[in-house]
């Protein structure tokens, strides 16, 4: 089973931060316009946008929010 993140988390997938907000603007979701369905995204990596699928019963979608810093390279 996916991990089904809290309306307000901020989360890292791959180098990107997400965050889950409440709503259904589909159009402002990470995972909008991708080139397979958005729902095999959010349905094996982040959980369901869908309120019917949800524990907290709240429509959500993915926004990005920005990248994860790479601080393993330290100016010399």
């Amino acid at each position: 089973m996916v991990k089904e993140f809290k309306v307000g988390t901020i989360f890292e997938l791959g180098r990107v931060l997400l965050r889950c907000t409440k709503g259904s603007d589909c159009t402002k979701c990470y995972f909008f316009d991708k080139e397979i369905s958005c729902t095999v995204f959010t349905s094996e990596m982040v959980g369901s946008c869908d309120s019917a699928e949800r524990n907290d019963h709240e429509q959500v979608f993915f926004e990005r929010v920005g990248e994860v810093c790479d601080n393993s390279e330290e100016d010399s």
